[in-house]
């Protein structure tokens, strides 16, 4: 600790070191203007740092160079400290309790008795410099993106249904055969109906049949008739029917469930902070004075190296930088994920329609212990079966992530299955490794065998810029059915060769020398739409080689053709076209397999009502938006600045595929519109809901407009300029050359009054239903305001 000599300023050292004098001669040198007012050592005029009894001292307090300050009453203490009372500190930004260890008399608390503070005093200029950011509350800045939810509510469809069919005929060997894939539902504002159905030439089959309510604000969806099992640490999904309510936090897409990184700093002046992860810039945000906590940094999985370079108002920088990993596999410490389930096991799925096994109930259960630490339960039961089972995932930084379950059953099922594994990802290097052991007799509700009785997996992968990427696996597996698999597989992918991309894939079975394999596939963009694509494949001594070409639309509408040609023991080539409509999506193959043809042709459409609004559209992959054009057809529409079509002739147009629960930019071409049309905006951003659609209105606003010239009792016009009120709606402007103006409102009769620096007149004007901008100009004479009373007004202004 630096004590001032009477003719010095007194002085701590920033950070109780080196570090303080490092920074005041930095700021010295970017900034001699101000740091003239901040702990200056210009200061000759001598004092008395030891009185006798605590003696009162007004001096200016900066906080940083070029603060204005503020007046505060210090106390100089006989033993030369400086003492202040707790309105100081509250100034200073400091709301942590103060120690009683530092208090001495009259509520005063000794400034050299708190080790982050930094001080000094300029006794010519009476200036106390304080530098407190050590001592400041940490400031916490979220890099997480704003959630469409927050800003706008959950999102709800207007109430319509659709019916959509996917539809194909094929033809083989002189005889033809149709199939039909169908889908129905009913939606409403947060909620849905569906079904499904496969039709052949003489039977028709169920698929699937559910209710869906979801819950976007508390991340829950509730969901009646067919589902699919959360797997859970048993790790095994299955259909079933029956009801099933738990977290979806697909419900919220910026949403994120593990845990993001954060990193810590301290700014000693308000600064930008620029965050760098594995040297790409994922973002800037700004920072106070003080400690700071950055969170949910972005763009990393994985094994990764965040930056952070701190730039104060001062310019000066500093890079703090931090090894991280982030485990998608893992819950944020304090989240919970859950999964009730209850119903009847769906068996011959897409083969019979009512087949259902007997009745179970399961549970899954997640919570994130720590940021590091998720543990898992499981429990199912039958009438003849139960299993439970239990686990947890751990991050071991620097390292990855480690896990381990355990099951175990009862009733018709006995024994138990023990799983374990580890995954390290990183921009180099990365590993992974499994290993399951599950007893003969163990079997999970729907199953009649184990599928796999033991399963061991190791795999690595490794890639550097200019050599490719590198990949090997192992696996050996045991099935129920007592099938051994034993192999390794092998993937190269070098970087681009003459604008080809290279992928290179080898197996090796130690079972049979059949399961043999090679692959190799070049392929290359020709152009914005097409590629040309080679492949050769060997397997079981046998080797087979082809060529494809494709050719697709720039965006969701227009043409798509593939061509393709294999050649081997035997040959194959095949031809096929596309048309996708704004109504339908067309296509049409043939196929020679080795002297015998093939054709297939397919229609894939739909009907969806919202409202009381009918559209015949193409079949539809999420939720939709119906644009609103007031009546104007023929106005394009883009989604994402992708054309989608055209408004028909009542001004309506159906937007398919938009994301759900995220912000989806809808727009209009605006010199598709009449001259004469007022649109409030061309674009906008619209949250859809998970299913169903919603209004996107671009509508004229309401009233008529008019051309008027406004003439004086002498033929002239009033001064270009002067103001225009509107009496009857208070809307205001100016006066245009040759008295031109412009009457925008509803139908009706209204006063205008004109005002100029040395004189005024009014007009009484009728606004008729019918006219339009584009209607020739009207001559409206505009009387000195005293002879209004007696003007005759125009009632005929069209």
């Amino acid at each position: 600790m630096i004590r001032s000599s009477s003719s010095l300023p007194c002085a701590r050292s920033l950070g109780g070191g080196l570090g303080a004098l490092v920074a005041a001669l930095a700021i010295a040198v970017a900034a001699p203007a101000a740091a003239a007012d901040w702990f200056s050592t210009g200061c000759t005029t001598s004092e008395d740092l030891h009185p006798e009894k605590p003696t009162r001292l007004l001096l200016r307090v900066l906080r940083a160079p070029g603060d204005p300050g503020f007046d505060a009453v210090l106390l100089r203490l006989p033993d030369g400290h400086l003492a202040a009372d707790t309105a100081f500190f509250s100034k200073l930004g400091i709301s942590a309790t103060l120690p009683a260890a530092a208090r001495v008399q009259r509520g005063y608390y000794d400034l050299d008795r708190f080790p982050e503070l930094d001080y000094a005093i300029d006794h010519c200029n009476q200036t106390l410099s304080v530098d407190a950011a050590r001592l400041m509350a940490k400031s916490r800045v979220s890099m997480r993106p704003t959630d469409a939810l927050t800003e706008r509510g959950a999102p709800r469809s207007e109430t319509g249904g659709f019916v959509q069919i996917d539809s194909q005929y094929s033809r083989f060997a002189d005889e033809g055969t149709t199939s039909t894939l169908a889908y129905a539902g009913l939606f409403g504002a947060n909620q849905q109906i569906e079904g499904s159905a496969l039709f052949d030439d003489d039977r028709g089959i169920r698929l699937d049949t559910f209710w869906t309510i979801p819950d976007p604000q508390r991340l829950q969806t509730l969901r009646v008739g067919d589902a699919i099992t959360d797997p859970g640490p048993l790790g095994a999904a299955r259909r079933f029917g029956g009801i099933q309510w738990g977290t979806d936090f697909t419900l919220q897409p910026s949403f994120v469930s593990f845990p993001l990184p954060s990193a810590r700093g301290l700014a000693l002046l308000p600064s930008t902070v620029d965050v760098y992860v594995n040297d790409v810039l994922r973002g800037q945000t700004e920072v106070p004075a003080g400690p700071f906590e950055i969170t949910d940094l972005p763009g990393l999985t994985g094994d990764g190296r965040l930056r952070l370079v701190v730039t104060d108002l001062l310019g000066r920088s500093q890079l703090l930088e931090y090894d991280i990993y982030t485990a998608t596999r893992l819950l944020r410490g304090g989240l919970s994920e859950y999964s009730l389930t209850a119903g009847f096991p769906r068996e011959s799925y897409g083969v019979r329609s009512g087949d259902y096994g007997e009745a179970f109930a399961s549970a899954v259960y997640r919570r994130g212990l720590s940021d590091n630490l998720t543990i898992e339960t499981q429990a199912e039961a039958s009438q003849e079966r139960y299993t439970a089972a239990a686990g947890y995932a751990l991050l071991l930084p620097g390292l990855g992530t480690i896990g381990t379950s355990l099951a175990a059953a009862g009733g018709d099922s006995h024994g138990g299955q023990l799983r374990a594994g580890a995954e390290r990802i990183g921009p180099v290097w990365s590993l992974r490794a499994e290993w399951q052991e599950t007893s003969r007799g163990f079997l999970r509700i729907g199953e009649t065998q184990p599928p796999s009785r033991s399963r061991s997996i190791a795999g690595a992968s490794w890639q550097r810029p200019g050599i490719g990427s590198l990949s090997a696996s192992w696996l050996d597996e045991l099935t129920g059915s007592g099938e051994r698999l034993n192999g390794l597989l092998f993937g190269y992918n070098p970087p681009s060769l003459l604008g080809f991309h290279v992928s290179l894939n080898a197996r090796y079975d130690f079972e049979t020398s059949e399961r043999h394999s090679a692959f190799l596939l070049l392929s290359r963009r020709l152009g914005a739409r097409a590629h040309v694509g080679a492949t050769m494949q060997l397997q079981d001594s046998q080797t087979t080689a082809g060529v494809q070409l494709s050719r697709n639309p720039a965006g969701p509408l227009g043409w798509y053709a593939r061509a393709a040609h294999a050649q081997g023991e035997l040959q194959r080539s095949t031809a096929s076209l596309g048309y996708t409509h704004e109504r339908a999506s067309l296509s049409a193959a043939i196929e020679d397999f080795d002297g015998e043809q093939a054709y297939r042709a397919g229609v894939r459409t739909g009907i969806v009502a919202l409202g009381r609004d009918l559209f015949w559209t193409r079949p539809l992959a999420g939720p939709f938006a119906i644009v609103d054009t007031d009546g104007t057809g023929g106005v394009r529409v883009f989604s994402e600045n992708h054309p989608v079509g055209d408004t028909d002739d009542r001004g309506l147009l159906l937007v398919p595929d938009l994301r759900a629960y995220q912000a989806n930019r809808v727009s209009v071409r605006d010199d598709d519109y009449a001259l004469d049309a007022r649109i409030d905006r061309f674009a906008e951003r619209i949250v859809a809901p998970g299913f169903g659609g919603v209004r996107v209105p671009f509508r004229a606003r309401g009233g008529v407009a008019q051309r008027l010239r406004l003439q004086l009792p002498d033929g002239t016009a009033p001064p270009a300029g002067a103001d225009i009120v509107n009496l009857g709606t208070g809307q205001t402007g100016f006066l245009g050359f040759d008295g031109a103006a412009t009457l925008e409102a509803a139908p009706g009769s209204y006063r205008l009054q004109v005002r100029w620096m040395d004189g005024a007149c009014v007009a009484d004007v009728r606004l008729r239903a019918d006219a339009k901008l584009g209607d020739p100009m009207r001559t409206v004479p505009c009387l000195p305001q005293a002879a209004a009373g007696t003007a005759t007004r125009d009632r005929d202004l069209r």
